[in-house]
Formats: structure tokens, sequence, C-alpha cells
């Protein structure tokens, strides 16, 4: 098994974080209080209002390496420039074929109409390294160029080729 050290989703503190207030209103209620509808009028406010479902576009593609072996684990981080919604990078696993597929949110068709800075991280076995060690890996980070997401698209294909400095 392979050491490869792990990103970290922010989405995951902010849901820990409503997930603790929620849960401490619903306790509150359930403890017999008497401010039962201040409770609820919290709860509404922190599920927040919603003006529908944010309109997303399929962005898909493929990363290539062009002078050398893929690496085992490739990630790509889409970090927004300029978007009409949350500026929150979405990230995609490159698949064991080279394609990828990226969604802004869990349930979402792709990213939000915008500008995107696209980047690769991905880990590579120092020569004589011993691949079961956390610090045998260098951790390489590639510009994958930027990327323009239309609104009026039923969808985007994005296709990155990786090649060696030099």
């Amino acid at each position: 098994m392979k050491a490869f050290p792990s990103r970290s989703n922010a989405g995951v503190v902010l849901f820990v974080e409503e997930f603790a207030t929620i849960s401490f209103a619903v306790n509150y209620m359930k403890s017999g209080s008497h401010n039962y509808c201040l409770t609820v009028a919290a709860l509404v406010l922190v599920a927040g209002c919603s003006e529908g479902p944010i309109k997303t576009v399929p962005v898909y593609g493929t990363v290539t390496f062009a002078d050398r072996d893929a690496p085992p684990t490739c990630d790509l981080i889409f970090q927004p420039l300029k978007i009409d919604g949350p500026l929150r990078p979405s990230f995609a696993d490159r698949q064991p074929d080279g394609s990828y597929q990226v969604k802004a949110f869990k349930n979402s068709r792709g990213l939000i109409p915008g500008t995107y800075h696209v980047q690769l991280v991905f880990h590579d076995l120092k020569p004589g390294a011993d691949p079961k060690l956390e610090g045998s890996w260098k951790l390489t980070n590639y510009d994958g160029g930027e990327l323009k997401v239309d609104a009026a698209s039923g969808g985007m294909e994005f296709n990155i080729e990786v090649r060696s400095k030099g």
C-alpha cells in the first residue's frame, strides 16, 4: 500500500459547523424550553433561503502525460477566478484511463459558469525510495491553464497534456 498524502476538503468544515449549530438547536428544543419558535427561526436562518438550484455545466476531459508515465494519482483543482456563485474550488481525480469529470457540488452536473485556473497535483516516487513511506514521494504542482465555462454550453471538454519542464 502506498502512503500518498491526502488533501483536505474545506467543505467538510463548513458542514460540520452547520451540523453542530443545527444539532444544538434540536437538542435545545428537546429540552422543553419555552423558546420553541425562536429555535425554529434559528434553524431556518442556519439552513438558509435558496433562490433555486445554481446552474452548472458538465466539464470533463483527459489528462495525458506526454513524455513520461502517468503518476499513480493525480488531482485536479479548479480554482474560480470569476464566477456568478460561491468562490470555492472544485476537485476531480484523474481516473486510470486518464479521464476526469468535475462537479462544483456533490449532486451537480458540473461547474458553475465562469473562469477557472486549473492546477494538477500529483506525487512522484523519489529515485530509490520506498513507496510505502510517505516521505518517499515528491509533490508536483502543474499549471493546467485557464478554463472558461460558458453558461450556454451543454458540456465542455477540457483536455490537459502534461509536459516535463525543459
